[in-house]
C-alpha cells in the first residue's frame, strides 16, 4: 500500500494541474459550496483522522484513526463504530 500511495503523490500534482483549469474550478466550487471543504452546519461533514500529515508522508493514511461521512462516524480510537459494524454483518 505505502508504494501505491507514494505513486498517488507522485501523479497527484500533474493530474490536478490537468483538471485546474479556471471554468472547471468555478464549476466545482460552486457545485460544493457549503457541502465540502468545511465543518458548518448542513455540511457534509467527512473527515478522517490520521497521525501525521499526508500531504508530507502519505503513508499515514494507512492508518485512519477516525471517519465521518455525513456526519455519521464510522471509525473512533481506530475501531468500527457500533453503526459500522451492523453494516459489515449485513455484507
Amino acid at each position: 500500500m505505502k508504494e501505491q500511495l507514494e505513486q498517488i503523490k507522485a501523479n497527484a500534482l500533474t493530474a490536478l494541474e490537468a483538471a485546474a483549469t479556471p471554468a472547471a474550478l468555478e464549476e466545482l466550487r460552486v457545485k460544493l459550496l457549503g457541502k465540502k471543504g468545511e465543518l458548518t452546519a448542513g455540511a457534509d461533514a467527512d473527515i478522517i483522522a490520521v497521525k501525521g500529515n499526508p500531504l508530507e508522508d502519505p503513508a499515514v493514511l494507512a492508518d485512519v484513526s477516525f471517519v465521518m461521512k455525513k456526519g455519521v462516524v464510522y471509525k473512533k480510537n481506530g475501531a468500527p463504530t457500533a453503526c459500522c459494524r451492523s453494516i459489515q454483518k449485513t455484507l
